[in-house]
């Protein structure tokens, strides 16, 4: 029994074979993008001016500065230049996306967003961040480093993250799980269910620092490798790395 932890272009159809398959990008892409997917409607923002880029089955619609002036134009097209994708839209007026799946940081808030994102438009580039944050997320993740000190060898730490905003694992000797929140600058884990094992001393001590961050993390990010690192409000983190690479 899992007890309370209180311890100290999918347009209809696909815009590119590329946008459905950039889970298997060529082996010199951003490895911390190998989950990025591309699914409509896809939102692009970013600050000083204020933008916001939203792309659906119609068009592009953009909306710019403090008074939020929208354009919408249409008809959508695209190319693959490279791992890029290039989305022009309108007739007389034009607007440009280019999106690369690559890790982006918010310039205000550094949340990271899977898509790096340029909008041109009337000579002008706009520079941003797209996608949802949870792709960056998702997956089963084996904990490799608690703080700086890494783990006992041959111990195991997991943690599985879902769509749905739920989370799971085992923390060197039992399971756990919960759920998670995002917002628009970080993470939040709520309330871990454990089971209640007992185990070698040193494990149950990993156990207890695990636990201990986990129930305190604020941030996120994923490094040029790919691996995951959760970061607590005091500057603690977790590292881990997608199960399968």
């Amino acid at each position: 029994m899992l007890r309370p932890f209180t311890g100290s272009l999918l347009l209809s159809v696909f815009l590119l074979p590329w946008i459905t398959a950039c889970s298997n990008l060529p082996a010199d892409s951003d490895p911390s993008q190998q989950q990025a997917t591309l699914q409509l409607p896809f939102e692009a923002r970013g600050n000083e001016p204020p933008w916001l880029l939203t792309i659906d089955d119609s068009g592009l619609l953009l909306s710019r500065g403090y008074d939020r002036q929208e354009i919408r134009y249409a008809p959508i097209r695209q190319q693959q230049d490279s791992e890029q994708l290039r989305m022009t839209a309108g007739e007389r007026s034009k607007v440009t996306a280019l999106l690369n799946p690559a890790v982006c940081h918010d310039s205000m808030t550094a949340m990271p967003y899977p898509w790096q994102v340029s909008v041109i438009t009337d000579g002008e580039s706009l520079q941003g961040c797209g996608g949802d944050p949870r792709e960056l997320l998702l997956g089963e993740w084996i904990i490799e480093d608690i703080n700086g000190k890494g783990i006992i060898d041959s111990s195991r730490i997991s943690l599985h993250m879902d769509a749905e905003g739920r989370f799971s694992g085992l923390a060197s000797c039992n399971r756990y799980a919960g759920s998670y929140q995002l917002s628009g600058e970080g993470i939040h884990f709520g309330q871990t269910l454990a089971t209640k094992m007992a185990c070698a001393p040193a494990l149950m001590q990993q156990e207890q620092r695990f636990f201990s961050i986990l129930n305190n993390i604020s941030r996120f990010d994923r490094d040029a490798t790919g691996a995951l690192i959760l970061s607590s409000h005091d500057g603690k983190t977790l590292r881990g790395y997608l199960l399968g690479q």
